[in-house]
């Protein structure tokens, strides 16, 4: 067992489309005229070489099963960077509220 690291970076790496089918396809293989959403099977064998075959008629089919696991860790390593920004975020409005205070002192003292 070995964990997906890096995830978020594959992920970068797809590019999900959104197409129709050509009408002689279609016709071959009784499918609906409609739009589908998917990858196109030449970039997403770049990816996922192993998800990609030919199916013995010229055309290649992609299992996009592989992009699962892939899209858990990286919305987990993005959860994961997201906790880190707001605490980076919290140290920084504690020193600018630091700041301000340590300035309102100053001006305080100024005054007098």
């Amino acid at each position: 067992m070995q964990d997906l690291d890096n995830a978020l970076e594959i992920i970068k790496k797809l590019r999900p489309v959104k197409f129709r089918y050509k009408e002689e396809y279609r016709k071959n293989h009784s499918i609906e005229d409609k739009y589908y959403y998917n990858f196109i099977a030449q970039e997403f064998a770049k990816v996922f070489p192993d998800s990609v075959k030919d199916d013995g008629e010229g055309y290649l089919q992609l299992d996009a099963y592989a992009v699962k696991p892939y899209l858990v860790a990286a919305i987990k390593e993005l959860a994961n960077k997201v906790e880190e920004l707001n605490k980076e975020n919290q140290r920084l409005k504690q020193r600018i509220e630091l700041l301000e205070n340590k300035n309102e002192t100053k001006k305080s003292k100024s005054k007098t």
